[in-house]
Parts: C-alpha cells; structure tokens; sequence
C-alpha cells in the first residue's frame, strides 16, 4: 500500500465533487440534457464516472486501484480530456486569427 494512499484518496474526492459539480452544472443550467452531445461534457462526465470508480476500489482495500487494467483506463480518461484541450486551443487560435487579435505583450 502506498504510504500517501489517504491523500491521493481525499484528493480524488475533491476532484469528484468539483467534476460533478462541474457536469451538473452545465447540465442543469445551460441546456438540459442536450449538452450531452457536446465533447466537453461527455468527457467530463467520464472523468466523474472514473474517479467515482477509483474511489469505490480504493474504498475497498487493497492495491486493486493500481492494476494494469485500471491504469489503462485512467490513460483513456486523461487522453480525452488531452483531445478536449487540444480542441479548444484549436478553436481559440482560429478565433484569434478572424478576429485579428494580438497577444498582449507585458
């Protein structure tokens, strides 16, 4: 077992409530449940389903959390969230370049 196996359990459900709250939010306050055919939300919404996992198997006891298949998943998890960063850095310098903004030089 990992010595810091309570922080990183305590972390994960900060990182919970935050995600869920997060997803729940834009849910309920942008668009009813058509915000699900956003990327964004989906793979938001698959960070809470994950993590909300991980926490049950560290619930649990044991070192199962650590398994090869759990890290396959978690390396899906953070590739999706990768894909949407890499979308919306898209979309902002095709914005910047219509719009002709400058970056502000300090």
């Amino acid at each position: 077992m990992i010595k810091n196996a309570k922080v990183i359990f305590y972390s994960r459900i900060f990182l919970f409530i935050a995600a869920f709250t997060g997803v729940y939010l834009e849910i309920t306050k942008r668009g009813g449940l058509g915000m699900l055919l956003y990327y964004t939300v989906l793979s938001n919404l698959l960070v809470v389903i994950f993590t909300g996992y991980l926490l049950l198997k560290m619930r649990s006891g044991g070192d199962s959390w650590q398994s090869p298949g759990i890290l396959r998943l978690k390396g899906g998890v953070t590739m999706s969230i990768m894909i949407t960063c890499a979308r919306v850095t898209r979309h902002l310098r095709i914005l910047r370049s219509i719009c002709k903004i400058r970056p502000v030089v300090i």
